[in-house]
């Protein structure tokens, strides 16, 4: 898990006397630290072909209640399309919020761990053999900073299918595991989410930004 935040910086005179010191101390001392309100924020791109598809985020509460829940068809390729469903699935949120955002998109997750503070610093251009251009979905990477200024963003790269194995005749077919007990998930949270998001049969329920966390 990785987590982002940008803080806006604001340009202040140091030798700028404070009229009333011992006011703005108080103030600073009674002030009471800001509680965010906390989101799973669940993105996909479900592409039809290099150049169409569709994006999709779905918003939760901590709670586990489903707040949004959209999909829109699209031009582009599966990077932009990913892509879109963050910048869609943030600018949604109403208010400075804590995000657990779960994502499948490497190229999404690398961008913000690795390079987005770089853009941001030049200005979401570089240098792509000896010619200065703009990063690929600049404009989508520069909503996406624009997000972060507002918003704390833990950042989770997951891939969840069900397999299962064929053509093994019964008798060489080593023995099975003993089956969780009826009502008895697996012990630990990404596992039982992960497992909810690949088909398996058993109780289900929403997992919220605190299911996350290793038990």
């Amino acid at each position: 898990m990785v987590a982002f935040r940008h803080f806006s910086e604001t340009d202040s005179d140091p030798h700028t006397p404070c009229s009333d010191s011992s006011r703005i101390s108080e103030s600073l001392v009674n002030e009471e630290p800001q509680t965010l309100s906390e989101y799973l924020l669940v993105c996909e791109a479900i592409p039809a072909s290099d150049t169409v598809g569709s994006w999709r985020f779905s918003l939760e509460t901590a709670a586990g209640e489903t707040l949004l829940d959209v999909r829109e068809k699209e031009f582009g390729d599966p990077k932009r399309l990913a892509l879109l469903a963050i910048v869609r699935g943030l600018e949604a949120i109403e208010g400075a919020a804590s995000v657990t955002l779960i994502s499948t998109s490497r190229y999404v997750i690398r961008g913000l761990r690795d390079s987005l503070h770089r853009w941001r610093e030049n200005g979401f251009m570089w240098e792509h053999f000896g010619r200065t251009v703009a990063v690929e979905n600049a404009d989508l990477w520069r909503r996406v900073d624009r997000a972060l200024q507002f918003h704390q963003v833990h950042a989770c790269l997951v891939s969840a299918t069900k397999v299962s194995g064929h053509g093994v005749s019964a008798e060489n077919r080593p023995a099975a595991a003993p089956r969780p007990v009826s009502g008895s998930p697996p012990a630990d949270r990404l596992r039982r989410w992960l497992l909810s998001q690949c088909g398996t049969q058993g109780p289900k329920r929403k997992y919220g930004p605190a299911d996350l966390a290793l038990a």
